[in-house]
């Protein structure tokens, strides 16, 4: 073997393993900032991919390797759920290797050159089908990559079901792919190759594109239980201040009987039972009326529910709120995005022993309004792409995070988030100024 055909093949195996890491890298968010860990495993995969060129013999085979070297690559060095991680490893060895074979078949019968001399030979044939190979695979990844992310479906029986036909295409194109190379006498058709490779080709396509169905199916349906979850929050707190201020309008109302008799103590001259009574009927007030009292109905009901709740773990809670009655954002927006905010540093403080507490600043400056929460943390944060990502499991949590940037961005406003080991601040700008 000629030093321009090892050459060729080690170019070859650099352009396709870069091509494969660039839409792993696209797939998953990098769990390191460091490349380190991404150029260690692309020349552990370069190296073994080079290998038959010098030892050509008593190797396993080097798909299956590689295979495994990228699913180890995913696995220890990016973020993302297990499930999805497989699914994307499976299709993109899948297609490499369907792509080699439909190429190297395709040009088999035009030229009329066996597939296992095209394979074996450093020819102009050769060379012609890995660059038709490469380019092949750099479009088609490439377009892959650029498919947005959508919710993960890492429990999904459809994933399971869709992981299935990449895995069978690549495990049986594999074996096609020996049973070539081992085909001294070429006794099987080109022909039943071509239609076997494209074929499996074709129908990992349409697998992709069936999984990229069920995403946004999922996502549909993730945003409508958000939806949900947000307007039974907003009803909640309404119903709140409905009941905080028909309680207020009920004292109102009794104000003049409460009055008359308290004077009838006074006139009495039975100063205690004046004294008992105001006592009583102070108590009865203070349980009865919101413990906040901003001037903005909503921002009260929101705030004497967190702050009851608050005070039950122990958690200290300041605020600081300047706000006109009204705003011009419409009352479930302000209730989603006030409540998701207060319940996440809740529930950060709730992991602490002790040190807990919560400062809320809401004010309009020059047309704006300012809503900053700082809260103690212990520290624990997890990042996908720099953002940062609830730490709890399952169901429906990471809504609120979600609901909190989905509603900043339909007023075009900031969202910013910064931490440390003891402090967890968000701050969200909104302009006043309509939708």
């Amino acid at each position: 073997m000629s030093i321009e055909w090892i050459a060729w093949e080690i170019f070859i195996n650099i352009v396709e393993v870069g091509i494969t890491f660039y839409l792993l890298c696209k797939k998953f968010p990098n769990k390191y900032r460091t490349f380190f860990p991404t150029l260690l495993f692309m020349i552990a995969s370069i190296v073994y991919l080079s290998l038959p060129f010098v030892l050509p013999n008593n190797l396993p085979p080097v798909e299956i390797v590689v295979y495994i070297i990228f699913l180890l690559y995913v696995l220890l060095c990016r973020n993302g759920s297990i499930g999805k991680k497989i699914f994307w490893v499976t299709l993109a060895c899948a297609l490499l290797i369907l792509i080699a074979i439909s190429t190297i078949t395709m040009f088999s019968l035009i030229t009329g050159m066996a597939s296992l001399d095209i394979i074996a030979q450093f020819t102009g044939t050769r060379i012609l089908a890995a660059i038709t190979s490469k380019i092949i695979h750099l479009v088609l990844f490439y377009i892959l990559s650029m498919q947005k992310k959508k919710s993960e479906l890492s429990n999904s029986p459809a994933l399971i079901i869709l992981f299935i036909v990449p895995l069978i295409s690549f495990l049986a194109i594999t074996i096609i792919f020996y049973i070539i190379l081992n085909d001294i006498n070429h006794t099987i058709p080109e022909t039943i190759i071509y239609i076997v490779a494209v074929s499996s080709l074709l129908i990992n396509i349409i697998i992709f594109v069936l999984y990229e169905r069920i995403q946004k199916e999922a996502e549909k349906n993730y945003m409508l239980l958000a939806k949900q979850n947000q307007y039974e929050l907003t009803e909640q707190h309404n119903n709140q201040i409905i009941q905080t201020y028909s309680t207020m309008r009920e004292w109102r109302h009794d104000y003049i009987n409460h009055m008359s008799l308290i004077m009838q103590f006074l006139k009495d001259s039975d100063i205690t039972k004046a004294e008992n009574y105001l006592e009583n009927l102070d108590e009865k007030i203070k349980s009865s009326v919101a413990t906040v009292s901003t001037g903005n109905y909503i921002v009260d009901a929101i705030l004497s529910a967190k702050l009851a709740m608050a005070e039950s773990f122990n958690i200290t809670f300041e605020y600081n709120i300047f706000l006109p009655q009204e705003l011009e954002i419409t009352d479930t927006d302000l209730c989603s995005a006030l409540s998701n905010l207060l319940d996440n540093a809740i529930e950060a403080c709730r992991k602490l022993e002790n040190g807990r507490y919560i400062n809320l600043e809401m004010m309009v400056i020059k047309n704006q309004l300012h809503i900053g929460v700082v809260n103690s943390t212990n520290g624990e944060y997890k990042k996908e792409s720099g953002i940062f990502k609830t730490t709890k499991q399952g169901g429906l949590h990471g809504i609120g995070m979600s609901n909190i940037k989905s509603i900043v961005e339909k007023y075009e406003g900031i969202y910013n988030i910064t931490a440390d080991d003891n402090s967890f601040t968000t701050k969200i700008a909104i302009p006043l100024t309509g939708e």
